[in-house]
């Protein structure tokens, strides 16, 4: 079955909490955003609060929580997932309040993602960010969460997420593995799966496909069962979508 990840950045946010990488091109990978496929080498850049890649948007720093979900049939995933959220920050702040350093608070909150049956996995290999894998969309968890009524992010904050964000991008791209940013998803692709893909889509590459058309919908359905992609990903791959390319400053 084909290895597709959602990811969540979760970081214990400060001004000096994540310096800009030193080299932030990568080569190696593919990128794609909304199905338009960027070419190598992919120059990460920050201008005016949003990042981008090669001149194009990827994104604006996330909202603390979790976004609402189109689909009404994950709603109560995402209370349960709020829960657990909730659950690994109270444990976050015992753990700091013990005197626990926050390498080893991210690393704590990394294994109870772990044990829950929700989450597909999770990893802390250092630095401020801990990788969640599931079945949902992307999301940018503050550590300690801001309560009710408080100032919301700093500038140095936001900037710190968006640095941990084009990180993870740039270290799943210098693997050689592909990236698919769709409508705020954020998918990984190994290498082994993408060459399945590949294959599967030049053996269509001479069939007509227009968006929208019962034809294309089938086109796509018949893509994901083969592959085992998620459908959502099939579509943005066989029907890009027109990209902010406003570029950075």
């Amino acid at each position: 079955m084909t290895r597709c990840h959602w990811l969540i950045v979760a970081g214990l946010l400060s001004a000096s909490s994540s310096a800009w990488p030193a080299e932030n091109t990568a080569i190696r990978g593919h990128l794609f955003i909304q199905g338009n496929p960027i070419q190598a080498p992919f120059v990460f850049s920050i201008s005016n609060e949003t990042a981008f890649v090669n001149g194009i948007r990827l994104f604006s720093p996330p909202a603390p929580h979790v976004a609402p979900d189109p689909h009404p049939e994950r709603a109560e995933f995402y209370r349960k997932f709020g829960e657990l959220k909730k659950e690994i920050h109270a444990a976050g702040l015992a753990d700091r309040s013990r005197g626990l350093a926050p390498d080893s608070v991210l690393a704590r909150m990394a294994q109870r993602f772990r044990a829950s049956p929700l989450v597909d996995s999770a990893s802390y290999s250092g630095g401020y960010v801990v990788l969640v894998y599931y079945l949902g969309r992307q999301t940018a968890v503050r550590f300690p969460l801001p309560e009710q009524g408080s100032p919301p992010p700093t500038a140095a904050e936001r900037m710190s997420v968006l640095r941990q964000r084009i990180q993870v991008i740039k270290d799943v791209l210098d693997r050689g593995d592909t990236v698919v940013l769709d409508h705020g998803a954020v998918i990984t692709i190994p290498r082994s799966d993408w060459v399945r893909w590949t294959n599967a889509r030049k053996e269509i590459a001479a069939q007509p496909l227009i968006p929208g058309t019962a034809t294309g919908e089938q086109t796509a359905r018949n893509l994901a069962a083969r592959t085992q992609f998620p459908l959502m990903i099939c579509r943005s791959l066989l029907f890009p979508e027109p990209i902010d390319s406003t570029g950075a400053h």
